[in-house]
């Protein structure tokens, strides 16, 4: 199996590009690397997968190999290499738990939280709370963001990364690739 979809510099993000490398390398090229396309069937991506998730790994990681081995097939149907996509039949791997879902902090949590801080960072803990950013787009704010119409806000139009391969911060777009305001409360105007 060739490796040359992964030469999407320009259509893909960094980090996608990053994740899609590191799970080729590490995930899919160990079990298919040398398989002609034509000859991966569903049955052994399925048999894969399984193994991926009763070596020990998370059924999250285990789904996004399979989401890049299944880029990898749609990239041959495109190609014309072969007629379908034996990995897109395939489930993803559950954990068998019920998906937690996430709690938000109370206003005195927050401020708990916030106290219990020290140093540089202090400030950072009440605007990644109550103004619901990513961590990235706080790093990625600068002065002229901060807007007063209709009410305080801030404009998120860009996110500062860490690159999986050796850390290196570079700017980057939004995830959703759309810049959004976000009010400010009271508490942190």
């Amino acid at each position: 199996m060739a490796a040359g979809w992964l030469d999407t510099r320009g259509a893909v993000k960094r980090r996608t590009r990053e994740s899609d490398e590191s799970n080729w390398r590490n995930y899919v090229r160990p079990r298919f690397g040398n398989w002609p396309v034509g000859s991966i069937t569903g049955a052994e991506v399925s048999a894969w997968v399984g193994g991926l998730v009763a070596r020990g790994l998370a059924p999250s990681t285990a789904t996004r190999a399979l989401a890049t081995l299944r880029s990898i097939l749609a990239f041959a149907v495109a190609d014309g290499r072969v007629q379908h996509n034996a990995a897109a039949s395939v489930p993803r791997p559950t954990s068998g738990r019920a998906r937690r879902e996430g709690q938000a902090l109370t206003l005195p949590e927050v401020d708990a939280l916030t106290a219990a801080c020290t140093g540089p960072y202090r400030d950072v803990v009440p605007v990644l709370a109550l103004a619901g950013l990513r961590w990235g787009e706080l790093a990625g704010l600068q002065v002229g963001d901060r807007v007063s119409v209709p009410g305080p806000g801030l404009r998120l139009s860009r996110a500062v990364l860490a690159s999986g391969g050796g850390g290196a911060l570079y700017v980057d777009t939004l995830k959703s690739n759309r810049a959004r305001t976000v009010p400010l409360v009271a508490e942190l105007v």
